[in-house]
């Protein structure tokens, strides 16, 4: 993969291998009945995204340092809908909105180990997308669709 996507690649044998030295941890998986991520394997400082609410233990929001929504009104119906996959709803210290207009701090010091739902705003696939539409641009991939030929309306 290394060769076809020109960034360091590294295997590793499990999923803790992965998670313990990383700095940004992103997991996605389907609906799972137990946990296959343990909140002991991530380091001091590091920011957990999970692109789901199952896979992690169901205390994880309740014990790293820091759990932030992307919309609080979304992940607690999320949560209900399912019927709470954390076993009881978890408070959140703030919405990422917040943080980003400064209303509340995000990280107070180096160590806190941030977990980070952006459950109901396909903000994850935006920034994906945005990515790959400037890649694919930059090397002169991809095919304009027939929709797309006229100018966007706003």
């Amino acid at each position: 993969m290394s060769q076809r996507i020109s960034i360091p690649v590294e295997l590793q044998d499990s999923a803790r291998e992965v998670i313990r030295d990383s700095d940004v941890v992103v997991t996605c998986t389907g609906k799972l009945h137990e946990p296959i991520y343990k909140n002991e394997w991530v380091k001091p400082g590091a920011l957990v995204l999970p692109i789901h609410s199952s896979g992690w233990e169901k205390d994880t929001p309740f014990v790293l340092d820091k759990f932030v929504v992307d919309d609080w009104a979304q992940f607690s119906k999320a949560q209900l809908g399912e019927h709470g996959y954390y076993g009881r709803l978890p408070n959140p210290d703030a919405e990422l909105g917040e943080i980003v207009s400064h209303k509340k701090t995000g990280r107070t010091d180096s160590t806190q180990r941030i977990l980070n739902h952006n459950y109901g705003m396909a903000i994850h696939d935006v920034l994906m997308a945005r990515e790959i539409l400037a890649r694919a641009r930059l090397k002169g991939l991809g095919v304009v669709l027939p929709l797309m030929n006229r100018e966007p309306v706003y």
